[in-house]
């Protein structure tokens, strides 16, 4: 398998606020995104770079992989056999059925991993009917932020397996999305 680094995607970084790379996987039309935010990065300088980002690739098949690190008003605890915390995550636009996503705690680093496993690429069908443009601008951002902070994240992270709680997380992120989409 041959992948090409994706320059434009490396020069969106900006030291100490937002890391990225990428490459494009030609033989599967596949392009794959790594982007850190560090935790004391700016969150709008973070959002406004993801943005570009996505502008850039939306017409091809993606897989973003982010460690975003935001303060979700969760009690911090360290990772232990008995505790675990999931601060990574995975988006992309590929159809549910094409893939199998799953969490693992392999205690090489100081949370949990996600892994996505790519069995075959499939093409949206034309017959989508709600399409969501994301507007990135200062009344936006305070609005997602807003609905971040007021969120009740003990009641969406209840769960004590990882992989239920990462995905009833990233249920609730796509509701908010979609709620400031236009």
């Amino acid at each position: 398998m041959e992948a090409e680094e994706i320059e434009f995607i490396r020069e969106l970084s900006f030291e100490d606020q937002v890391e990225m790379s990428a490459v494009n996987v030609q033989d599967h039309y596949l392009v794959i995104v790594c982007i850190y935010r560090p935790p004391k990065g700016n969150v709008d300088c973070y959002v406004a770079q993801v943005d570009a980002a996505l502008n850039r690739i939306s017409n091809t098949f993606w897989w973003l992989e982010t460690s975003m690190q935001i303060s979700l008003k969760i009690p911090k605890k360290k990772v232990t056999k008995t505790s675990s915390t999931c601060v990574d995550n995975i988006f992309t636009n590929l159809i549910p059925e094409s893939y199998q996503a799953s969490t693992n705690n392999s205690h090489i680093a100081g949370h949990r991993a996600q892994f996505m496993k790519i069995e075959k690429l499939i093409k949206p069908t034309d017959n989508i009917t709600d399409k969501y443009v994301r507007m990135i601008n200062d009344p936006n951002t305070h609005l997602f932020k807003e609905k971040l902070r007021m969120s009740d994240w003990l009641q969406i992270t209840q769960y004590e397996d990882a992989e239920q709680c990462f995905m009833n997380s990233m249920k609730f992120f796509i509701l908010i999305l979609k709620a400031g989409s236009l």
